[in-house]
């Protein structure tokens, strides 16, 4: 499909270090509904079931951990909108765990779960766009980002770099703090399953 969270790999291998790293592209990624039980809700298309299905393959918990199978289910639940989902597609992504590492993607997907208010994800994003970790560094973005996951401490700025915010001027300054004064965060709405 033409869709950015279909850049998941189709398979994946791990290396002699024991990192997984992908080897093939992503748009066949499909989860295996055969694995689960008939009637399983998140088959059926709840989202919130596939994000926790999504989780318990991701981290193996009461289930053999399988972060290929666990990245299929979170990538539906992250797609309709769960933002705890899409926190956890950029983390994979943005560490390559079960997924081929693709940073650009992963600062769109905490850029979803950051609009929806998740703290996580405002600290994740803030701190991926001040470093410019294989994407243009956004120090004013950073910035707003951090204002607002910190709540308006400007303390964490410095704390993720010194030198953060430094060349601005005071007109800047103030916009920064007041756009993420401003913030309020979009409301998590859940899409129906495609048909």
């Amino acid at each position: 499909c033409a869709s950015c969270c279909c850049r998941t790999p189709r398979s994946v291998e791990e290396n002699s270090a024991g990192v997984v790293i992908a080897t093939q592209p992503a748009h066949l990624l499909e989860p295996s509904p055969a694995r689960l039980p008939k009637g399983h809700a998140a088959i059926g298309g709840d989202a919130s079931a596939q994000y926790a299905l999504g989780r318990a393959y991701f981290d193996g918990i009461s289930l053999p951990q399988d972060r290929v199978e666990g990245v299929r289910w979170l990538k539906l639940a992250a797609a309709r909108n769960v933002m705890e989902a899409q926190y956890a597609m950029a983390f994979a992504l943005a560490k390559g765990l079960g997924i081929e590492r693709d940073q650009a993607l992963a600062i769109q997907w905490y850029r979803k779960a950051a609009e929806q208010g998740m703290q996580e994800a405002q600290l994740a994003l803030g701190r991926a766009l001040a470093a410019g970790d294989g994407v243009a560094r956004e120090e004013f973005e950073a910035c707003k980002w951090l204002l607002i996951s910190s709540q308006g401490d400007e303390d964490a700025l410095t704390q993720v770099s010194p030198t953060l915010g430094r060349g601005f001027t005071n007109e800047q300054r103030l916009t920064v703090k007041r756009l993420a004064s401003e913030f309020i965060p979009k409301p998590q709405r859940w899409t129906a399953p495609p048909p």
